[in-house]
């Protein structure tokens, strides 16, 4: 089986996604997203209004083995991307158009 992840381009931080065990309120397909084995959360500083970013923009700043994907507590039509393990990271550039590696 190929080693296949969720790359998200996420404004909450690193403490707010742990609080929450889980990257929210994204627009996805479950089932597709469920197949998935990993999830990797990557930096948009840009969107302030969302969450309050700490991490390098662009930069993957968490990487996790992904748990169940459940409907968001808040948004309707969205889903939660749990994770069961996770490690910190500051990887540059994973999000963007130059040097992306989704």
């Amino acid at each position: 089986m190929a080693r296949t992840a969720i790359v998200v381009f996420t404004a909450r931080s690193f403490d707010e996604i742990l609080h929450d065990r889980g990257s929210r309120d994204w627009r996805l397909d479950p089932d597709r997203a469920r197949q998935c084995e990993f999830l990797v959360c990557t930096q948009n500083r840009h969107n302030p209004n969302f969450g309050a970013p700490n991490a390098p923009h662009r930069a993957a700043f968490l990487i996790a083995r992904k748990g169940a994907v459940v409907p968001s507590p808040d948004v309707p039509d969205r889903w939660l991307i749990g994770f069961t393990e996770y490690v910190a990271c500051n990887i540059a550039n994973i999000w963007g158009k130059s040097g992306h590696r989704r």
